[in-house]
């Protein structure tokens, strides 16, 4: 009995995340990786480096970038935050060479999800 308190007192404290399946729980980088996937956004998006519709997910993260924002042009580096933005405000800032209004979030996406989502692109180098 002792050993069950202690053990949903743990799982309480550092969220033990048990499958029911038997599978291995998925971390970050694997929820971020299906995500962009089930989301939709790889089919504007590339990982592989390519052009599409939108700029690729590959080296994105930490890259410089150069947006226009509220008609001006300006460079940023895409961190986090730039990313958070991009994805609650799809035409906020839009990347030089694409177009405004081509951006469009299709499915709703969680905070936790957004989180998930920034710990995959930043693998992409």
């Amino acid at each position: 009995m002792r050993y069950l308190v202690a053990l949903c007192t743990f799982c309480l404290l550092f969220g033990c995340k048990k499958s029911t399946t038997g599978e291995k729980p998925k971390g970050p980088v694997e929820r971020g990786k299906e995500l962009v996937k089930v989301k939709g956004c790889t089919a504007c998006h590339s990982l592989d480096g390519s052009k599409l519709v939108g700029p690729t997910f590959k080296g994105l993260f930490g890259k410089k970038q150069v947006v226009t924002t509220g008609g001006k042009e300006r460079t940023i580096t895409v961190d986090e935050a730039y990313i958070r933005r991009s994805i609650r405000e799809p035409n906020a800032d839009i990347v030089k060479g694409y177009t405004a209004g081509s951006m469009v979030v299709t499915a709703p996406v969680s905070d936790e999800e957004i989180e998930d989502i920034i710990a995959f692109l930043k693998t992409l180098k």
